[in-house]
């Protein structure tokens, strides 16, 4: 199972337009489309630029995880009987 996870940040210093991600369409709750962007930062890392409105624009640094079951053997001391 994924779980996209996005998390609020300032500004990049650069950033280039990123090739082969689709980023998502949201909308307002009045029903108008909200412009979403992906990039690539200076780090490598994708961001998303939403645009909600002509003085409100929010940069997300987007990251995906997954989980993951691990069988661990692990050596356990205990008394002779």
């Amino acid at each position: 199972m994924h779980e996209l996870q996005r998390t609020r940040i300032d500004q990049p210093m650069s950033t280039t337009p990123l090739i082969g991600y689709t980023p998502p369409h949201p909308r307002h709750a009045n029903g108008e489309r909200i412009q979403v962007t992906a990039y690539s930062d200076e780090m490598g890392r994708t961001v998303e630029r939403w645009h909600l409105s002509d003085d409100d624009v929010r940069w997300y640094h987007v990251e995906k995880y997954a989980r993951q079951r691990i069988t661990i053997t692990k050596d356990v001391r205990g008394p002779l009987t």
